[in-house]
């Protein structure tokens, strides 16, 4: 089968670029091994908004009796997965409709680069071989796993299994001060749960400006999270159906228990086997080098979103999505790299541009 473009990757960047190409006139395939919309859609932007809006309303609903509204809410983990699933499946479907209605032909599977040409698409019942002209690599990125402290699904969790859990914690320890962390550690502590909080780094949301982490470090204490930056988990061991973990401070060591642990210490791009044979220069991380036309090294490869880099948000993705369908139909686009903006949504929110 016989491609201008094959997309590889469903999520922000891919299905931006592949419905653009499509409009572009271009015949184009899309390649996912999962669901339309990614990490965004599926386990990330979505999901955790969806968590931070439902905690915000329980919260309000407890703090009412301040302003004279008294109620007494009950929280149903359950209820909200099957809200947060609604609210998903609309959203990948949707995604569905408009690669149809373009033009875009889907294969589901996982997809390997025989060559720059060359696609090979595995999936659970066949394997197929697709060609194109031109190929965009949007595989996206995965939660960064720490040696020291492997997922299980069980008890030590990544950003991805937080939503699959049947019924809150008593306690968490999360690992990492980032933007994902201070999410969570927002939403869940609103919900009740005991917050333990490790930064390896001296303050929360490394990179932001000091002022910044000061507030947010005094909001998150007001909400009974336990925060704790320049420090390091050293052990953790499974005992009686709980995590106990020694964490090491500035001086001291320190030993808890909790019910979970969650890993959140930054992502990495996914992988995509036979990009170095096919010509693509990668940088010490795993990212594919591109230009500001979202063009490897490859001339007939280009790349989009977090496999191209960080930061990895998806309103970035979109937009290097659309350059690249630009580009490879042709024209003559260029991605702005500096006026980003970035918005984490804690207690308080902090927003960034830049």
């Amino acid at each position: 089968m016989n491609y201008n473009a094959i997309v590889i990757g469903a999520g922000p960047a891919g299905y931006v670029a592949s419905i653009r190409l499509a409009q572009l006139g271009l015949k184009v395939a899309l390649v996912e091994k999962h669901h339309f919309g990614g990490e965004c859609t599926n386990y990330g932007c979505i999901p955790t908004k969806a968590l931070i809006e439902s905690a915000n309303l329980f919260w309000k609903a407890k703090k009412g009796g301040e302003i004279g509204v008294f109620s007494e809410p009950k929280y149903d983990l359950k209820a909200f997965m099957v809200w947060k699933d609604k609210i998903v499946n609309q959203l990948r479907s949707g995604i569905g409709f408009l690669c149809e209605r373009n033009g875009v032909k889907v294969f589901e599977g996982e997809a390997f680069l025989k060559s720059e040409k060359n696609v090979v698409v595995k999936s659970a019942s066949d394997t197929i071989e697709v060609f194109a002209e031109n190929i965009v690599v949007a595989t996206g990125s995965t939660p960064v796993q720490l040696p020291s402290v492997p997922f299980d699904g069980k008890f030590v969790l990544s950003s991805k299994d937080m939503f699959s859990l049947e019924s809150l914690p008593n306690s968490i320890l999360i690992v990492g001060g980032g933007a994902i962390g201070v999410e969570f550690a927002s939403a869940l502590s609103k919900l009740g749960v005991q917050v333990y909080l490790v930064e390896m780094m001296e303050q929360l949301l490394p990179g932001f400006d000091k002022d910044v982490a000061r507030i947010l470090n005094r909001a998150l204490s007001r909400l009974g999270v336990k925060i704790y930056t320049g420090t390091l988990l050293s052990n953790y061991r499974i005992l009686d159906g709980s995590v106990e973990v020694k964490v090491n401070t500035p001086g001291e060591e320190e030993t808890f228990r909790v019910e979970k642990v969650l890993v959140a210490a930054g992502r990495k791009p996914t992988t995509l086997s036979g990009l170095t044979e096919s010509g693509v220069v990668l940088d010490s991380k795993g990212h594919i080098i591109v230009d500001k036309m979202m063009k490897s090294s490859a001339p007939n490869i280009f790349a989009a979103g977090d496999v191209a880099g960080p930061p990895y948000l998806a309103h970035k993705a979109f937009k290097q999505g659309l350059v690249a369908a630009e580009n490879l139909a042709g024209k003559n686009v260029l991605y702005n790299f500096r006026a980003v903006p970035n918005v984490v949504f804690s207690e308080p929110e902090v927003v960034s541009v830049g």
